[in-house]
């Protein structure tokens, strides 16, 4: 924002007139050109391809945990050491190092700004991952059937129109700068001559049938994403919703955000448990999973034990629970008051 308030102060357009060849070389031109100071263009370009590379090694860490965790753990888990998963990991480090940096020559060769890459490639990716967040936290109906479909399709339509704009080269418009005072620009020269004029008849070039939507911008892209993920996953988690079991169609709603009630608080309370699914959100159910996590197993004589056969603490009484209960049933932490299970 910096570099495009001093040039259009300046009244110059670096690229537009040709003292530097790629939008990309505009933050160098600028860091020439305001910091002509011996050493001092290094340091800052130095600093910012420490800050970018810092950034980078999260990145190329987390991959490879991505890929062990999801890929390789399911089928190598117990045939390696630790110590062979760490060099395995360092591996797969150096690996995704190297694709970086494979990247970085591909960039030279692609049109536009790096930041124009780089969205228009992760914008269908986080698009598509957002869209299935979105089906998950406020459609009950939508099952895993429509988050698998709705996702690739969000990210396949989004792709397409990325890689699309840059094959056929979409030009998007910008802003024209004044450029008066340009290095270079200040000068008159007045020759007399004869100018021949030929006049020649434009040839009108047929738009294809997807030219608009080739147009649209690449900062759209994760928007177009999880909208195309979003509405096929509906359909679809609608069509397949008789293949579910009664347990997979029942989402707690501790799962999802009640979107009616949070924005349309002013309904009557009948309308919105309508809109809801006629779901209760005021009085959140409980999964069995948490359940499952809340039980405790308790013996006739002796002290009560949790699944890892630790004792639980006792109180004064013989038979009473620190936790307030008789030593029978399930103990469920999260209803015991003082006397008991409310």
């Amino acid at each position: 924002m910096i570099m495009f308030a001093y040039y259009a102060i300046q009244g110059c357009d670096p690229l537009s007139q040709g003292l530097v060849d790629n939008p990309n070389q505009l933050v160098p031109y600028l860091v020439m050109e305001i910091l002509a100071v011996p050493a001092i263009p290094g340091l800052f370009m130095s600093s910012l391809f420490s800050g970018a590379l810092s950034s980078i090694s999260s990145s190329l860490n987390s991959l490879a945990a991505v890929t062990w965790e999801d890929g390789l753990k399911p089928y190598w888990d117990k045939r390696l050491t630790e110590l062979k998963k760490t060099v395995l990991l360092k591996i797969l480090v150096a690996g995704y190092g190297v694709l970086a940096i494979g990247m970085s020559y591909v960039v030279t060769f692609i049109e536009g700004t790096v930041i124009q890459a780089a969205v228009s490639l992760i914008g269908p990716i986080n698009g598509a991952l957002g869209g299935m967040f979105i089906l998950g936290a406020f459609f009950p109906f939508a099952n895993k059937y429509g988050a698998f479909v709705g996702g690739i399709t969000g990210m396949i339509i989004s792709m397409w129109r990325s890689v699309a704009a840059y094959d056929i080269g979409i030009e998007y418009r910008s802003v024209t700068y004044p450029n008066g005072t340009c290095p270079g620009t200040n000068f008159s020269n007045v020759a007399p001559g004869t100018t021949n004029i030929t006049a020649a008849v434009a040839e009108e070039t047929e738009s294809g049938v997807f030219d608009e939507f080739y147009r649209l911008s690449y900062m759209w892209a994760a928007a177009l994403a999880t909208l195309t993920c979003v509405i096929p996953g509906i359909v679809v988690s609608l069509a397949t919703r008789p293949l579910m079991t009664e347990e997979e169609k029942h989402v707690p709603t501790m799962y999802q955000i009640p979107i009616f009630r949070r924005l349309f608080c002013c309904l009557p309370n009948s309308w919105i448990f309508t809109l809801d699914c006629k779901r209760d959100f005021e009085n959140p159910e409980i999964s069995s999973h948490q359940i499952r996590d809340m039980e405790f197993e308790v013996t006739a004589e002796k002290d009560p034990v949790n699944p890892n056969r630790e004792n639980l603490p006792m109180s004064e009484k013989e038979h009473d629970v620190d936790l307030g209960i008789k030593k029978q049933g399930i103990l469920n932490t999260s209803f015991i008051q003082e006397e008991g299970m409310c």
